[in-house]
């Protein structure tokens, strides 16, 4: 198992700030954000990565995030 320490999600934070995701600068800040707090969620929830990339970034919206089941990795699965 890989532990995730706190210096390598700060690393890769500030990795996204700096990438533009498209031409108009306010889309790429919006794609940016989403992609953060997908991170965020990620390194907090204990939400599997597996699920967390299986959503589209539409799912992440306004500081929330839905996973349906359909995303969800199942107990028979693992």
């Amino acid at each position: 198992m890989t532990v995730i320490t706190r210096q390598d999600v700060q690393a890769l934070l500030s990795t996204i700030c700096r990438i533009q995701f498209a031409k108009r600068e306010e889309v790429s800040k919006r794609i940016a954000n989403k992609i953060t707090l997908g991170l965020l969620i990620m390194a907090t929830s204990g939400l599997r990565v597996y699920e967390l990339t299986k959503l589209p970034l539409s799912y992440i919206d306004k500081g929330s995030l839905e996973c349906p089941p359909r995303f969800r990795k199942q107990a028979s699965q693992e």
